[in-house]
Formats: C-alpha cells, structure tokens, sequence
C-alpha cells in the first residue's frame, strides 16, 4: 500500500519511484508491505522521505534491506532527474529513508500476495489476486510471490510479477506467462468490470532479478508521454508552474 503526503504528488510518485521500488525489492526477497513518502517542495526541487514497511522472505540469500532500497531509490532519482526533472526543471532528492519491519501479524507463511495501487483499487486487486492464486494452485505451480499492480489512475495497465521456488526454462516461462495472462484478463472483465491490458514477468531463483526489474522498457520520450497525459500530474506541473509540453 502506498501512502502519499501531500496527495497530489500520488501519481508522480507512484510511477517514478514506489512502484519500481516495490518491485525491485519484492525481487530479491523482500516483501513490502507499506510504502510511505513524505513530500516537501523547496523551490523547484521535491525533498522526499520514505518510510518502508518490509520483512524478508524465507528461503532467500540474506540482504540488508536498507542498503537494497538505498542502491534502488539512488538509481531512480537519477533516471527520475534525467528525464521527468530535466524535462520540467524539477529536482527530486531522498532526505530520509527509513526502514521499519513488519510485524508479526502482518507475516504469512506460504504464498504471498502483494498489490499496488490507488486506494479504491486495492481490494478488487486482492480479490483478482486471490482467483489467480487458486488457479496457480490448480496448476502446481510452486511460488512464493504474486505481485499485481495497476497506475495511480488504475485504469491503463495491470503488472503481474511471479516469483516462482523452482527454475523454470524459457519454454516452461513462456507458457505460464502466456496462460498467467490470459487468467488475468478473463479474471478483470468481471472483477474490476473491463478487459485491461496485461503485462506478465515470470522470476525464477536463478534469474538475475535486480537487473531485470530495474530494465527500463520504455523511452524517456515514452515516460515523459504517459505521465503529461495523467491528469493527476498535469495539475501539479500546474503548480510547479509548468504547463505539459505538446509531444
């Protein structure tokens, strides 16, 4: 669950670094339960300071979850900086990060489900989560974490991540990845009312996992277009004093 303080800079902060952050940590075995961030503007630079509630999976290599989360935000505010913040002259710097773990209630053997996204998104997605995780179940395949997310709007994309116990061949992913999606599709036309598009990535033990979550799939141009396009965002470049350029 992400958190967002003051509320209007939710989607900027959604997309440029909770949901990569999120991810690249769920990858290398740390489960996020809560994402907090603090926004304090000064001038054309956007201080921020996260509060992250996460525990590690069993079973995994030990890390610290610190310094995973430190080297992930460091690379996020420099590809942040050098496109979104070149774009509009907005600087984005992390003032504080603070690592808090999760609490025994909040820990679950087994499986887990993770889901990111707006507020009123959040129980369909457990729900859309929940049907795949019985069809996994169905179809034996073995796995710690299914992660489901949608964007700030939630209306665009839903992002499956698995992460599976067993290595897996590229034949083997291929599969699961093209029936993974065709649940989740069949799943939303009646969970959240409507046929989204879907985007499925399969990690296995062996995978190098990091590198993989952390590749960007899209051009800055490609970003910079998807973000001017939020209505969300269009209203804090309003208060940046920005207007959105015409791409």
């Amino acid at each position: 669950m992400l958190k967002v303080e003051p509320s209007e800079y939710y989607p900027v902060v959604d997309k440029l670094f909770a949901s990569k952050l999120a991810e690249a940590l769920e990858a290398l075995g740390v489960k996020v339960d809560d994402i907090s961030v603090l926004v304090e503007p000064a001038e054309r630079t956007l201080h921020l300071r996260f509060e992250i509630a996460a525990s590690k999976h069993e079973g995994f290599l030990p890390i610290d979850i610190e310094d995973a989360a430190e080297g992930i935000l460091d690379k996020l505010i420099d590809e942040a900086n050098s496109s979104f913040g070149r774009l509009y002259s907005v600087e984005f710097t992390v003032d504080d990060l603070r690592i808090r773990e999760a609490s025994k209630k909040e820990k679950s053997p087994g499986e887990r489900l993770i889901v990111n996204g707006p507020e009123e998104f959040e129980n369909k997605l457990e729900r859309l989560g929940r049907g795949l995780i019985i069809t996994l179940r169905e179809w034996g395949v073995e796995f710690s974490t299914l992660t489901l997310s949608v964007p700030s709007n939630g209306t665009e994309e839903i992002k499956v991540v698995l992460k599976t116990l067993k290595r897996l061949s590229q034949a083997e992913k291929d599969s699961l990845k093209k029936a993974l999606k065709g649940k989740t599709i069949s799943f939303s036309r009646t969970i959240l009312m409507g046929e989204y598009p879907v985007e499925v990535r399969i990690l296995d033990p062996e995978d190098k996992a990091l590198a993989r979550v952390m590749q960007e799939e899209k051009s800055v141009e490609e970003l910079v277009r998807e973000l001017v396009q939020d209505e969300d965002v269009r209203e804090l470049l309003n208060v940046l004093g920005k207007s959105p350029p015409e791409l």
